[in-house]
């Protein structure tokens, strides 16, 4: 017992190791990605959301996405219940009335609730370990977005899908019909800032390992990692859009801005130099950098992505699990990356008493 006027003597704590940090993150995306969330930002097809969810701009985006549209049949329909309902029917419209999910993949584990109590359980303890780890704000706040968009799912879509069944309503004519594609659509233009957060991680991280004198510009490695990185996903994507090509305007527009997308990046390789003239402004720069770069490559897969939308639906379906791929392992490989080189654990604390959560 410490004496009268003393301080008292508090609980012994160490630094957190970039692992401990990167593990504490990934039961938040996890629980995410396992939840039946049915198709996010107004896609069609349900089975990309879990590719999606990796991300947490994304994740963030859809849960206020779903709580704008239930405030809207609430406001048209003046009851709970019934906005709950036409809420459901409006998320899973595709689930309703297209095929069923194909046994053995990851959509039926999704609706295993025995799976997902499991992984929650095993989860919850490197949840309240995450939260109480000091000078981890960074990581903490990305994993309250994961967190909030779990938790708006769970009590907007999963949990009255169990009560309520979703074909009990007429349909109310949607506040303003969500494009699934298109340069200004919800999916493309997410999925544009997404990317954009993921490659200044990356570029960071490369910088980082790859360049310890700082002799490049983060300018220079956003070229770099757009430039290679970037070219998995956008020369496949140009290829596959001039094949389904039938009109001369579409192929020449595709290629076009291809050219555009990778001579940027290819751009910046050599002169990025120039964008920088000093370490202060080089956050700004990058960030007009990022925004303009993804407003170009929204605008490329628009366009290279239309002539393949207006053929059969399974032709679609092939470049969208392609892409889902892409974006989870690119994201997963990105937060392994910055961990591994960037994170700092300096200022960081965990409380003794955590270790005994395991």
């Amino acid at each position: 017992m410490a004496p009268f006027g003393a301080a008292a003597p508090t609980a012994p704590t160490t630094i957190v190791s970039w692992q401990s940090a990167f593990w504490g993150l990934v039961p938040f995306a996890l629980n995410c990605m396992t939840q039946p969330a049915g198709p996010v930002l107004g896609l069609q097809d349900a089975s990309l959301s879990f590719f999606l969810r990796t991300s947490p701009i994304v994740c963030i985006i859809d849960a206020f996405f779903l709580l704008i549209y239930y405030f809207y049949y609430l406001h048209k329909m003046d009851s709970f219940t019934l906005a709950h309902i036409q809420l459901l029917r409006f998320r899973f419209k595709s689930e309703l009335y297209g095929p069923p999910t194909r046994e053995g993949t990851y959509r039926n584990l999704q609706k295993n609730s025995i799976f997902r109590i499991v992984i929650f359980i095993i989860c919850f303890s490197q949840v309240i370990k995450l939260y109480a780890y000091s000078g981890l704000i960074g990581t903490q706040i990305i994993a309250s977005m994961y967190l909030f968009s779990f938790l708006i799912v769970e009590l907007l879509v999963i949990f009255p899908s169990s009560k309520l069944p979703p074909d009990a309503t007429v349909n109310i004519p949607e506040p303003n019909p969500v494009r699934p594609y298109g340069v200004t659509s919800l999916p493309y233009v997410s999925t544009s800032v997404a990317t954009g957060f993921m490659i200044f991680f990356t570029s960071t991280a490369f910088r980082k390992i790859f360049d310890k004198e700082n002799r490049y510009t983060l300018a220079e490695w956003f070229g770099i990692v757009s430039l290679s990185v970037g070219s998995i996903g956008t020369l496949p994507t140009a290829v596959y859009g001039l094949a389904h090509s039938t009109r001369l305007r579409e192929s020449v527009g595709t290629l076009l801005l291809w050219l555009a997308v990778t001579g940027i990046s290819f751009a910046l390789c050599l002169g990025g130099q120039v964008l920088e003239p000093s370490e202060k402004s080089s956050n700004i720069t990058l960030s007009l950098l990022i925004t303009g770069w993804g407003g170009l490559v929204t605008t490329f897969a628009s366009a290279a992505s239309y002539p393949v939308v207006r053929k059969e639906r399974k032709v679609g379906k092939r470049i969208e699990a392609a892409f889902g791929w892409y974006f989870f392992i690119c994201n997963l490989v990105t937060a392994v990356l910055y961990y591994g080189s960037c994170y700092s654990s300096e200022g960081t604390g965990k409380p003794s008493w955590t270790d005994n959560l395991g």
